[in-house]
């Protein structure tokens, strides 16, 4: 064989071999790149897929509380339409309460009117009671010797010039307006039971024999 032909066979080997190696270097190489890609992508549509799952929880809770909004917005315009069927019944019977409202203040009115009358007619009754009385009073200072305090509860009679002994000696009894009648209490010298003498506050003739009867009772007790 010829020895230059083998040495050039095995150049050819040798350069060949070389070219494989660079060749295989390369497709390890891109395949490495491959799976170095394969995996960047996986790991981005992981992601997405990750941000797609959130982005979808975030939409069904954003639905939700439209959802919920919405039906409250529902309710807020069935209560309003319910609100103005009331107020439309209200407007209806509005001329009948305001009729009822009316009549009302016109019976007030007309028992206040009432009410007047009946106070004038009570003060007028009053004021001739008083005067009545005013009178006799006048008539019993100036025959009897009699005088008048008018305390918180009641009317204190003083008569002087009952004891031969002593004219100036007082003796008294008081008046208890109790409704329209008057009460004898509290004499003084005591007199016994007066609970039962009582006179009418407006019955000028009653009242002067009640003070008269009071004073005969006075003075037979001074001449014990």
């Amino acid at each position: 064989m010829d020895i230059a032909k083998v040495e050039q066979l095995g150049d050819n080997l040798e350069k060949a071999r070389k070219q494989f190696d660079s060749w295989a270097s390369e497709q390890v190489g891109a395949q490495e790149l491959l799976k170095q890609q394969h995996a960047k992508s996986v790991g981005d549509l992981s992601r997405s897929i990750d941000e797609l799952k959130e982005r979808e929880t975030e939409a069904k809770k954003e639905q939700a509380d439209f959802n919920r909004k919405l039906e409250n917005q529902k309710q807020e315009l069935e209560d309003l339409r319910a609100g103005i069927s009331r107020l439309g019944l209200r407007k209806q019977t509005l001329p009948e309460k305001k009729e009822q409202l009316a009549e009302a203040i016109r019976s007030v009115k007309d028992e206040t009117h009432v009410q007047r009358k009946d106070l004038d007619a009570a003060t007028r009754e009053m004021n001739t009671a008083l005067a009545s009385f005013n009178s006799t009073i006048e008539l019993y200072e100036k025959y009897l010797g009699l005088k008048f305090e008018v305390q918180e509860e009641s009317l204190k009679f003083i008569f002087t010039d009952i004891d031969p002994s002593d004219r100036e000696r007082a003796f008294t009894f008081c008046l208890r307006f109790d409704g329209e009648v008057c009460r004898v209490f509290d004499c003084q010298p005591p007199l016994g039971n007066t609970s039962n003498m009582t006179t009418s506050m407006g019955n000028r003739r009653e009242l002067s024999g009640l003070v008269l009867a009071m004073r005969k009772l006075f003075v037979d007790l001074a001449r014990q």
